[in-house]
């Protein structure tokens, strides 16, 4: 029998356009951004999670748009032409912002996903995204209060009841998602917490809990705030340049930085199961590296079988920043 023809997809990754961010302390370090007052949150980690992808499918025009300091102004620039032309096309039609009932949209935040086909032509799809503080987007720390409910959840946390074959899909941001969608579909909450997402936590075929269908995770074990380490095809390097790991099965970056920094557990010791694995993480999300960088948490294997219902954590994405999540039962 044939092999299964690949599947056609497309690299994308989707990033919050917020206008407070440009007179924002955190948001203009270089590390995450091309310009001093950029709106964009993390764009640089952004873009070199999409680089890395280009790299590793060979997708050559794209990594040629995306490389360096020049691709990332260039990438930026663009990308303010087209919620400019959003924002005119929105104003023709007489639109206004939902929460504040006021015209023109020019404060509102933004949802932007960015695609790129293997040919390097890029589309974006712009929605509105409600308003969060500065604090979600990067908070000073991820300890909950003691004894208490507060902050309040947004989301709704169910285990999944499969593990997820690691692929390139799962260790890079592609179009390609059947498997995220058949965890969301099979393990559905009993409850879903009022004014909260729903979100499932997915486990490796070892048993580990590698991230969630479209954000990372952190839970509180030993004492301190970890998050899965990643596995996959491409290693970081320090000069955040991506270069592309061939022929040794245990060359993967377990972290996003060769070189330890502030805050770094280390490369994580992963059992003599899991290391034969390749890529046995998730993705590099880019509000997960800001995170290890600014020492609110460490790399290190988490059990699946070790997280209960009740239990609070914390999950982050590119588009909503950070909030508290609460375990539940599933439906079934």
């Amino acid at each position: 029998m044939p092999p299964a023809p690949e599947p056609s997809f497309s690299l994308f990754t989707s990033l919050r356009y917020d206008p407070q961010l440009s007179t924002s302390e955190q948001s203009n370090w270089q590390l995450w951004s091309f310009k001093s007052d950029s709106p964009f949150y993390m764009l640089r980690y952004h873009r070199d999670r999409m680089l890395e992808a280009a790299l590793f499918f060979d997708w050559s025009a794209v990594a040629e748009k995306l490389a360096g300091d020049a691709g990332g102004n260039s990438l930026e620039t663009t990308l303010l032409q087209e919620v400019q032309l959003w924002l005119l096309a929105r104003k023709s039609h007489g639109d206004v912002d939902l929460e504040t009932k006021e015209k023109p949209l020019d404060k509102s935040p933004l949802k932007i996903r960015v695609l790129f086909s293997p040919t390097g032509d890029m589309q974006t799809d712009i929605t509105p995204v409600p308003q969060l503080s500065l604090q979600a987007l990067f908070p000073p720390t991820l300890d909950l209060p003691p004894e208490s409910n507060s902050p309040e959840p947004t989301f709704t946390l169910t285990i999944d009841t499969s593990s997820t074959p690691t692929s390139p899909h799962t260790l890079l941001k592609t179009t390609h998602r059947p498997h995220y969608d058949a965890a969301r579909a099979r393990s559905l909450p009993k409850a879903l917490l009022p004014g909260t997402a729903h979100e499932v936590l997915l486990w490796n075929s070892v048993g580990e809990v590698i991230e969630g269908t479209f954000t990372s995770v952190y839970l509180f074990r030993g004492g301190r705030w970890v998050t899965p380490p990643v596995g996959g095809p491409g290693v970081l390097s320090d000069d955040k340049s991506i270069t592309r790991v061939q022929g040794n099965e245990n060359a993967g970056d377990e972290g996003e930085l060769r070189s330890p920094f502030g805050g770094r557990w280390g490369h994580t010791l992963r059992s003599s199961t899991s290391a034969k694995v390749e890529g046995m993480g998730g993705q590099r999300g880019t509000t997960r590296r800001w995170a290890l960088r600014g020492g609110l948490c460490m790399e290190e294997p988490i059990e699946v079988a070790t997280v209960k219902v009740g239990e609070r954590c914390w999950v982050s994405n590119g588009v909503r920043g950070f909030g508290v999540g609460i375990v539940v039962d599933r439906l079934t």
